[in-house]
């Protein structure tokens, strides 16, 4: 892998882990210095919700600026700044609930601007032979986070005060710079090019949700990643209930299980990537959409086995699951970085983004609703039932049954 990869790969890790923890921190100011209610608690994620939303909505345009290296660099500082502020607003005991729901509003939605610039970076740094490998390494790198960072913040939360905390996730966004500022060099003969490209066919506001519909290959790709996210999310929302109270699985089983899931699930998508890259994508799409139901399967499975079993089986069908949303992330990343021009990349993530991830809160919204009438385990079955749909739409496309291995395409 060229140097400028590695500095890109440890400014996302710096970027990603600060938001992850402070998305897991935030909750838990929220009940222990603030002490506020259930409802109130709950309304955080409204605001990271909202927040991702606003800005993939009304900062489509920037998504495609040539100034790309400016634009993440401020994305990393006014982070920086905004916890900054706020360490000094706990600091002096004046961090109050608005402040509280405008920061979440804020971190969130900076940090999904960023995340869709940096997609749309990659394929104009990063030679055409080294982005399926760097998309397995970015996708495996929020795998990571998303496994350590839950015990870690934890662990942080409760060595040192808060106040304390958000100096580091500010020196940490700071840092992140590292990212952009080593790609400049690069992209500055890419943006002159961008700079002169002509946009007739790729111009206005809404180009990239257009480009998007009117694609053979994103458009069906992208209804399945909708459709999945959607069952997952209720899935999600299910499975813990499922776990906790109709089995003998206690909280500690269902960390230690997931950490063990989220650790094998890293080392079979790692070992299996080269393989992946001389397969046809059509056929991985489909098998990495079908085997999240195996993996339910197994969860579901557990409750006849002993405690040490029923672990082992829960954290390997978590494997095969994480694993399997790995190898099918970055294989959806790369077409998208091989086949969607650069001109339309970055409003083109950010409209991919709205859909797919504007789906994850109707998901648990129909989990809630099921589980009013249904048990635990009844809702976990039609749950997995309605997941084995997820593929229709890339079964059905013959653009993307055309597709040649990764290596090839391009």
């Amino acid at each position: 892998m060229p140097n400028i990869f590695r500095a890109l790969w440890s400014g996302e890790l710096l970027s990603f882990t600060s938001t992850q923890f402070i998305l897991f921190i935030l909750p838990v100011i929220a009940i222990s210095s603030l002490n506020l209610e259930n409802s109130q608690v709950s309304a955080i994620n409204v605001a990271v919700g909202v927040g991702t939303l606003s800005f993939l909505l009304l900062l489509q345009r920037l998504g495609d600026s040539h100034k790309k290296i400016m634009l993440l660099s401020l994305c990393s500082l006014i982070r920086a700044l905004l916890c900054f502020s706020v360490s000094y607003l706990l600091a002096i005991g004046e961090f109050k609930i608005v402040f509280l729901f405008f920061f979440a509003f804020l971190i969130s939605g900076i940090t999904v601007f960023y995340d869709s610039l940096f997609s749309s970076l990659i394929p104009a740094v990063i030679d055409k032979k080294y982005i399926p490998r760097a998309n397995r390494w970015f996708a495996s790198l929020h795998s990571v986070a998303d496994i350590v960072v839950g015990a870690a913040a934890g662990v942080a939360f409760g060595m040192m005060n808060s106040s304390n905390l958000f100096i580091i996730f500010g020196v940490l966004y700071a840092l992140s710079l590292i990212g952009p500022v080593s790609a400049a060099r690069s992209y500055r003969g890419v943006a002159d090019t961008e700079q002169k490209v002509s946009e007739d066919t790729h111009t206005g506001y809404w180009a990239g949700l257009t480009f998007l519909v009117r694609d053979n290959i994103q458009f069906p790709l992208t209804k399945s990643i909708v459709y999945f996210n959607f069952i997952t999310s209720g899935i999600q929302a299910v499975y813990i209930i499922y776990l906790l109270r109709n089995t003998d699985f206690s909280v500690l089983s269902l960390g230690v299980a997931s950490s063990l899931g989220g650790v094998l699930g890293i080392i079979l998508a790692h070992f299996s990537g080269r393989k992946i890259d001389t397969l046809k994508p059509y056929y991985v799409l489909i098998v990495t959409f079908l085997l999240p139901v195996v993996s339910g399967v197994g969860i579901y499975i557990s409750q006849y086995f002993n405690n040490i079993f029923s672990i082992v089986i829960v954290g390997v069908s978590l494997a095969l699951w994480s694993s399997s949303m790995m190898i099918n992330i970055s294989i959806s990343e790369t077409l998208k970085h091989l086949l969607v021009p650069h001109n339309v990349l970055g409003r083109f993530s950010m409209s991919q983004r709205l859909l797919t991830w504007g789906a994850d809160p109707l998901g648990a919204v129909l989990s809630s609703f099921l589980l009013a009438y249904l048990q635990a385990g009844t809702v976990f079955i039609v749950f997995l039932l309605l997941l084995c749909v997820s593929p229709l739409w890339v079964i059905v496309s013959g653009e993307i049954r055309k597709l040649p291995v990764l290596s090839e395409n391009g």
